[in-house]
């Protein structure tokens, strides 16, 4: 499957950040990487920081969403099925 843009420049971010730090990476280097143009990672996110919060409203909802699918009776039961289905998640992305 072909990635999308946000995808190529989140990947690209991760990379240069984690070789180099996040004060050291410049939103120029992140789209350089990613085979974009700084004009597309603005258009896809306000700033560097941006980048790693753009889907957190996305993420909110998946929880939710998973915590009200749970089969589970116990309270703790439901909030550590989601907390392992999105470690699950975030090791995959």
């Amino acid at each position: 499957m072909k990635k999308t843009s946000q995808e190529k420049l989140y990947e690209a971010a991760l990379e240069l950040i984690t070789a180099q730090g996040y004060e050291n990476t410049t939103v120029l280097q992140i789209a350089t990487k990613a085979g974009l143009t700084e004009r597309t990672f603005f258009r896809k996110f306000k700033n560097k920081a941006d980048i790693f919060f753009a889907g957190g409203e996305q993420y909110s909802q998946m929880l939710l969403t998973k915590m009200k699918e749970s089969k589970a009776n116990n309270p703790l039961a439901i909030v550590l099925e989601s907390y392992f289905y999105a470690a699950d998640f975030f090791d995959e992305h």
